[in-house]
């Protein structure tokens, strides 16, 4: 069940063709009808998931910049190979997010290469906006939990 369920959502729909899920979750349009509509894989992460679709895009996209790269250093190469190990959804996200972070905690290893340094960065935006976004989730659930 989504910690959203039984809470408005609105947000803008149109045109749009890259990075759309197969998948149609079922939404009430504001004139009541139900209708399924197909989004984003980072809404439908939100809606339904642990919130890591980004973390993983970019998780992907550092592998695919460091795999069979001669100047990335061995050291880096083995935490990505672990965080990227830790990626699948049978993971908790804890153990995934932990990963990452030993990966962007090395980030200078990465000075050697810019194509690297760029999907360091994203990484390291994301694995923030990850954190906020945990917090955030915390906060909701504790104040609805706690409070009458």
């Amino acid at each position: 069940m989504s910690p959203f369920a039984g809470q408005v959502f609105t947000m803008r729909s149109g045109h749009w063709d890259h990075d759309v899920s197969v998948h149609a979750p079922q939404v009430i349009l504001p004139d009541g009808m139900p209708r399924r509509v197909r989004v984003t894989h980072e809404v439908l992460d939100f809606m339904f998931g642990d919130g890591q679709t980004p973390l993983r895009q970019a998780m992907t996209a550092l592998v695919n910049a460091t795999v069979v790269n001669p100047r990335v250093d061995p050291r880096l190469q083995t935490l990505i190979d672990q965080a990227a190990g830790r990626m699948g959804l049978g993971t908790a996200p804890e153990q995934f997010i932990a990963a990452v972070e030993a990966v962007v905690a090395q980030a200078s290893l990465a000075a050697s290469d810019d194509h690297v340094m760029i999907a360091m960065r994203r990484l390291k935006r994301l694995v923030a906006e990850y954190r906020t976004w945990a917090k955030v989730a915390a906060d909701r659930s504790a104040a609805v939990t706690c409070c009458p």
